[in-house]
């Protein structure tokens, strides 16, 4: 019996060292974790005083742990403005509910101030509820930030600089154009003029609306076309003509815009050119809609119609050259009908459009 009693107290020892070794490797692994990790780390009461903290955290504050272990939170790393604030979220824990991770500010040993974000957690250690805080050093990730904050304002204020002076050299070649004309005699060649100098200035229009604009990618299409297309109207000035205009707003990439405003521009010129005999009245009629899967644009009027000979892909005129192959650029599907005037119905694909 004697034996049997002491076998079983020998192995029962054992057991409890075993368990107590086991004890001792997990306290001695989870502290090397405590004490190298980077991050900010410290054991408080409900109270707020300090009754564990980490050698990161320890060298933040400037002080050896064993003059900080017992010490309110508050001991010269939080900015004076912010003890209020973190008072208010123990007192949030302490009533069982649960503070999000936060952002804010500390003092280290030398009076830098570093951004942190703030995580914490009530555990139950020895029957005690203990906070555990995890203070994550934000300051070196806000600077870069910060950096490239500066450095994409530095990139928008010369894209903006070179969208002003092509504008401006754009408004200057149309300025040109236009005085030029003024000593022309023959006709044809006026025309030819005013409709490179209305070329130029649609182009000139949307870098002066991407320089005035926050965005630097996009343009409201809309109100673009609708002052492309007053433009060649106030340029050609023809009584008895009217425009009329069913626009969507809709946001537009740059690079898909400036094809469609000068495939607008050489429709209404051609409309006012062409489709109504010297004083007759008419109506020049501009729409674009968004449709489920790409965006219809139709430039139509009531004149005297497209003559059934020609085909239009193939004429030898410049503008609708120009509209065959910007529309070819866009990847458009274009369809000219002429009934009771003539209409030209452009499908464009929602590539580019926000």
């Amino acid at each position: 019996m004697f034996f049997f009693v002491n076998t079983v107290t020998i192995f029962l020892s054992e057991q409890i060292d075993a368990q107590r070794r086991q004890l001792e490797e997990s306290e001695k692994k989870y502290r090397s974790l405590f004490e190298l990790s980077p991050k900010y780390i410290l054991v408080l009461n409900l109270k707020g005083k300090i009754l564990d903290l980490n050698k990161a955290t320890s060298e933040l504050i400037g002080l050896k742990k064993g003059k900080l272990v017992g010490k309110s939170f508050e001991l010269g790393f939080i900015l004076p403005e912010r003890i209020k604030e973190i008072k208010e979220k123990l007192k949030i824990i302490e009533k069982g509910s649960e503070v999000k991770p936060y952002e804010t500010k500390l003092l280290d040993s030398k009076g830098n101030e570093h951004y942190v974000r703030v995580f914490s957690r009530l555990v139950k250690i020895g029957g005690d509820d203990l906070l555990i805080v995890v203070i994550e050093d934000l300051t070196d990730i806000k600077k870069t930030q910060k950096e490239l904050e500066k450095t994409v304002k530095e990139k928008e204020l010369l894209i903006k600089e070179t969208y002003h002076r092509v504008k401006n050299n754009l408004m200057i070649i149309s300025s040109l154009l236009s005085l030029q004309s003024r000593y022309l005699k023959d006709k044809r060649a006026l025309e030819l003029f005013k409709e490179s100098e209305n070329r130029a200035r649609s182009m000139a229009l949307i870098h002066e609306r991407l320089y005035r604009s926050s965005n630097l990618k996009e343009i409201d299409i809309a109100e673009y076309l609708q002052t492309v297309a007053s433009g060649i109207f106030n340029s050609y000035a023809i009584p008895g003509i009217k425009l009329n205009l069913d626009l969507d707003k809709v946001k537009m990439d740059v690079e898909l815009a400036i094809p469609i405003g000068l495939i607008v521009n050489e429709l209404v010129t051609n409309s006012l050119k062409h489709a109504f005999p010297e004083g007759a009245e008419g109506e020049v009629n501009l729409k674009l809609k968004s449709l489920n899967d790409e965006i219809l644009l139709e430039v139509s009027d009531n004149g005297v119609g497209f003559p059934d000979s020609l085909d239009w892909q193939k004429t030898s005129s410049l503008g609708l050259q120009l509209v065959k192959s910007l529309s070819d650029q866009i990847n458009a599907d274009v369809e000219m009908i002429s009934d009771d005037g003539t209409t030209f119905r452009i499908k464009v694909p929602k590539k580019g459009l926000v």
